[in-house]
This record gives structure tokens, C-alpha cells and sequence, in this order.
């Protein structure tokens, strides 16, 4: 297909959106990772509703999906813009990461015919190096939290205290022992 011939990233952004949410537990942070990407890749919105809004200075290229397959060189632009707007690492990924699955999902069988798209262009590019962050917690800090919590508050930060790669939603997940 010629570019002009595969859906825009405003279209596919919403086929995206419908898709992923499917699969999460937190679909507004897709939603928030597609409004900023957009202002790079999709159109400028006619005009402000609900949490989109019109961000003056973005460039808002509405391209097609198509674009960037025949010139790769629009990720380096877009690459040019992140590092513009000075995004940290991580963010940066993930704005890589988002964009990169609306290829992954337009390139699948399900949806290969209706976009055009053959191949991922952002397979294969690198991600930046993050950098961990640690906080800690005084012993005075931690015995004022304990004396005021509740028992299931009290559990989970000792759970946590021992296993702090748990996520969020296990730990909020904890009940109390029955008695």
C-alpha cells in the first residue's frame, strides 16, 4: 500500500486504545502515553474536549502509519522532539514502547490487510538506560507510620518491607485474617 493508503495515527491510535485496554489493568496510562505521542504523530485536535487538549508548539504531523514505514527517518525526528521537550529515560521508552505496539498490532494478521503494515519500524531500536530509585525510610519515620496504621496496613508494609518488588495492586489486594 502506498502511505496515503494505511490509517492515520489519530485512527489507529483509537483501534489501539480499544485493543490494549483489553489486556490491562490500567488502560488510562495508555491513554495518557497516546495523548502525548499524538501531539508528535497525530493531527492538532479541532478543538479542546475532555483531556485532550491542544498543546501550542507541538508539531501535530498527522501522519499515516504508512509515513514512517517509507521514511524511517520520522522516528529520528521524533527522537529529536523527546529530546527536545527533555524526557527522562524511562518516559522516553515508554513513548517508544506505545507506539512501537500500535505497529506490532497493526502488522498482525487480524489487522494486516485493512492497515497496509508489514513490518514493526520500530522493532529493533534501542531503549535508554534508566536509572533505579531507591528511597529509604528512618527507623523514627517508620514507628510513627506503624503506630497510627491499621492491621491491614501494618501487614502489608511488612509484607512489603520483605518483598518490595510486590506490585501495588497485590499489596492493596491484601485483607485481614479472619477471627
Amino acid at each position: 500500500m502506498q502511505p496515503e493508503d494505511t490509517p492515520r495515527f489519530q485512527d489507529w491510535a483509537e483501534v489501539y486504545f480499544k485493543h490494549a485496554s483489553k489486556h490491562m489493568t490500567r488502560p488510562e496510562r495508555v491513554d495518557d502515553l497516546l495523548r502525548v505521542v499524538l501531539r508528535f504523530w497525530g493531527a492538532r485536535p479541532i478543538r479542546e474536549h475532555g483531556k485532550i487538549r491542544i498543546v501550542e508548539g507541538e508539531p501535530y504531523h498527522d501522519l499515516r502509519l504508512g509515513d514512517v514505514v517509507a521514511d524511517p527517518y520520522w522516528i529520528v525526528r521524533f527522537e529529536d522532539w523527546m529530546e527536545a521537550r527533555g524526557v527522562a529515560s524511562q518516559t522516553k521508552n515508554q513513548y517508544r514502547s506505545v507506539v512501537s505496539q500500535m505497529f506490532k498490532l497493526a502488522a498482525s494478521p487480524p489487522y494486516r490487510k485493512r492497515t497496509g503494515i508489514l513490518t514493526n519500524p520500530f522493532a529493533g531500536i534501542g531503549r535508554d538506560r534508566t536509572v533505579e530509585r531507591t528511597t529509604t525510610v528512618t527507623v523514627e519515620e517508620l514507628r510513627r507510620w506503624l503506630a497510627d496504621a491499621s492491621y491491614h496496613i501494618r501487614l502489608a508494609l511488612a509484607i512489603a518491607a520483605l518483598a518490595p518488588k510486590l506490585r501495588l495492586h497485590n499489596v492493596l489486594a491484601l485483607s485481614p485474617p479472619l477471627e
